[in-house]
């Protein structure tokens, strides 16, 4: 009996601790019916829902447009999601769902708060949730045909490309962009055409065909401006901006560059993109400016790295090094040995980096006539 008794004793006590987790799970905030678009605040950790009534055979156009708050967009029916979006675009940009209600329903629309590390820090910002219905013909139909067509083509060029196969991923993402481009063109056919252009052209650069990545990067940050989407225009800029660095032309590259990091120290301030975007354009950018004799430039872009990015790692490192070779060239050698002093390159850390390193390390101490 005293068997029984314990056993029926931990059995409540497991239930409990399943009562529990299911209790401090997401639930979402009621906030009303969705009449007209709106704005609303979001803190982390917060999922907020509202009612959509629909007519049969209607056609439906959701979307959240992201001001630094990363959101998953869901459309439910009851309490079973029916579409959902959540793509790549971090805190910024927009999440679409397009449907034909087969019947007269009232629909669920839930915007769900996602944390994601690569975004700056922010634990709340601002989503706009709008939204256009009307009645569902041939060519609405169609409409969401190939949207759903296109988003399955862009799904494989992604999961391709995480991979490590950029040269699958190029064809995938081709048939999603002419598909989008062929659409009427309306903002979720705009906004998905450059997201898609971006990750083709991240795909181009990644399979080393530098001449289609560089068309592709001018042509998205030409979309994003259109559509106001900062962020991928931003991103856009940087990438062109490292393919002319790597093909020798440092006047465009610092040119584009320039161009993106003020855009991206923009967006900072408001907490909007991916932490690793600013880094990158300023070690870049320094390494322009120095190849182009503007050492100034060089030092500010350096320093504003290491002011205010101690992540990513990797490229705080870097970073570093050519700050303290650009000192040794300027005969700086005090301020050289204080960036570099502190410095010890992991094992862990490639062997480019190792070696740059050693080679700033070698031409400092043959300046000052040390060992």
């Amino acid at each position: 009996m005293k068997l029984i008794h314990d056993y029926f004793k931990l059995s409540v006590f497991i239930l409990g601790l399943m009562l529990a987790g299911f209790s401090g799970a997401q639930a979402c905030q009621p906030i009303g019916e969705l009449k007209t678009d709106t704005e609303a605040f979001l803190k982390k950790g917060e999922c907020h829902e509202y009612f959509l009534n629909a007519q049969a055979d209607s056609y439906l156009e959701i979307a959240a447009q992201q001001k630094g708050v990363d959101v998953r967009l869901s459309l439910l029916e009851e309490n079973t999601e029916i579409k959902s979006a959540d793509s790549e675009n971090v805190n910024s940009g927009y999440e679409f769902v397009v449907y034909i209600a087969p019947k007269q329903t009232r629909y669920k629309v839930q915007i769900k708060w996602l944390d994601d590390n690569r975004a700056f820090v922010g634990n709340e910002g601002f989503y706009r949730l709008e939204f256009e219905t009307r009645a569902g013909g041939e060519a609405e139909r169609l409409l969401v045909k190939n949207f759903e067509t296109a988003a399955a083509f862009y799904a494989q060029a992604t999961e391709a490309r995480n991979s490590g196969k950029p040269a699958n991923a190029v064809g995938d993402y081709l048939k999603a962009a002419a598909i989008y481009k062929s659409a009427p063109q309306s903002r979720v056919f705009k906004y998905r055409l450059a997201l898609t252009n971006y990750y083709l052209g991240v795909s181009y650069a990644a399979a080393r065909k530098s001449d289609e990545a560089l068309a592709v990067f001018q042509e998205t940050a030409a979309l994003a401006a259109a559509i106001q989407d900062k962020f991928l225009e931003s991103l856009s800029l940087k990438e062109a901006g490292m393919i002319f660095y790597r093909l020798g032309n440092f006047p465009r590259s610092a040119e584009l560059l320039e161009d993106a990091v003020a855009l991206l120290e923009k967006l900072q301030l408001e907490k909007i993109g991916e932490k690793p975007a600013l880094p990158e354009a300023y070690l870049i950018l320094g390494e322009v400016s120095f190849n182009l004799g503007k050492t100034e430039r060089a030092v500010s872009a350096l320093e504003a790295l290491r002011a205010n990015h101690k992540e990513p790692a990797d490229e705080y490192l870097k970073a570093s090094i050519k700050l303290a070779d650009v000192y040794v060239n300027l005969n700086l050698w005090q301020k050289a040995e204080q960036v570099l002093a502190p410095l010890a390159p992991p094992d862990t850390a490639p062997a480019a980096v190792k070696g740059h390193f050693n080679k700033v390390s070698g031409k400092l101490y043959m300046k000052t006539d040390r060992e």
